[in-house]
C-alpha cells in the first residue's frame, strides 16, 4: 500500500493485475482516539479497531453502507492489537499498558488476563476440535 503525500488517495495492490485506489478523505469511519489496530472477523461482517489513548474497542458494523462504528467498549490501559478467534465468537485484544489481553465475547468485555509483560501483539490458531 503507498498513500500520496499530494493527495488524499492510497493504492493497494490486491495481486490479481488490479490497483485499489481508495480516497482516504471519503472513506473514513470515526472511532476513538490514537486508533492503533483493526481486524475483521472470520465472516466480514464487524471489524475491530483498538484507541490507545482512549483504552477503548471500537466495532464496526460492515455489513452497513456506510460501514460505521456501532458500540465502544471499554478495555484495558493502551490496548495494540486485536485478534478474533477462528469462530468469531471472541476477540482478543492486547492491553500494553496493563501487561494483559481483554476478552471480548460478542462485544461484552470480560475480565482482563495478566500476561505479566507488555502484550505486543495478537493473534490466533485455528481450532483443532
Amino acid at each position: 500500500m503507498a498513500v500520496n503525500p499530494a493527495s488524499t488517495l492510497a493504492y493497494v495492490t490486491d495481486g490479481t493485475g488490479n490497483v485499489t485506489v481508495i480516497d482516504t478523505a471519503t472513506d473514513t469511519i470515526t472511532v476513538g482516539n490514537a486508533p492503533t489496530g483493526v481486524t475483521v472477523n472470520p465472516s466480514g461482517t464487524d471489524g475491530y479497531v483498538t484507541n490507545q489513548s482512549d483504552n477503548t474497542v471500537s466495532v464496526l458494523d460492515l455489513t452497513a453502507t456506510p460501514p460505521a462504528a456501532t458500540i465502544t467498549v471499554p478495555v484495558g490501559a493502551s490496548p495494540n492489537y486485536v485478534a478474533v478467534d477462528p469462530s468469531g465468537a471472541s476477540a482478543y485484544v492486547t492491553d500494553g499498558g496493563d501487561a494483559a489481553v481483554t476478552v471480548l465475547e460478542r462485544c461484552r468485555c470480560r475480565t482482563p488476563v495478566s500476561t505479566g509483560r507488555s502484550a505486543g501483539s495478537a493473534s490466533t490458531s485455528p481450532s483443532s476440535g
